[in-house]
């Protein structure tokens, strides 16, 4: 598998609670997300906040845990990919947003997750957010139309058709 900046990880733990109730609010396999920055290591936001983490972590061999999707090129060019990576290293030492995710649950319950962000809590993050937000604000990209970036879960991800799965 040739990676590239900028692809993303999405991740499957069965183990996680965290990841268990994402997994069941949004009816999809993936529940968390990590965005490769470099040859060596992605970004990511865990429980223990924001971290840059060993690419070698991730054994992308494991087609049940780990998927890789990149987002096409006429979407987001090299240049402004690097702007958004720039911008989501940034992120790194933030804390955890665990409230977010409650908040993402009542919205998709009550069906709002298309009109009305999920309200942002300065230097807190959740995964998807972690990409989300940089590709918005420096590509004015979203992987889906229809709802605000700040909405964004590792699903929505998945079933963009402004990604693709990395053979």
């Amino acid at each position: 598998m040739l990676l590239q900046r900028g692809d993303i990880i999405l991740c499957y733990n069965r183990w996680s609670l965290i990841s268990y109730l994402i997994r069941s609010i949004q009816h999809c396999k993936w529940s968390h997300v990590a965005w490769i920055y470099d040859d060596k290591y992605v970004i990511e936001a865990l429980s223990k906040g924001v971290v840059k983490t060993p690419l070698s972590k991730f054994n992308l061999k494991d087609t049940n845990k780990y998927l890789v999707v990149r987002i096409k090129s006429e979407y987001v060019d090299s240049r402004k990919m690097t702007r958004a990576l720039s911008a989501a290293y940034t992120y790194i030492g933030d804390k955890y947003e665990f409230t977010r995710i409650f908040k993402l649950a009542l919205y998709w319950m009550l069906k709002w997750r298309h009109s009305d962000p999920v309200l942002d809590e300065h230097h807190k993050e959740i995964c998807s957010e972690v990409i989300a937000a940089p590709l918005h604000h420096y590509a004015n990209f979203h992987f889906r139309d229809d709802i605000p970036y700040q909405n964004t879960t590792p699903k929505d991800i998945y079933l963009s058709n402004k990604a693709e799965g990395v053979v």
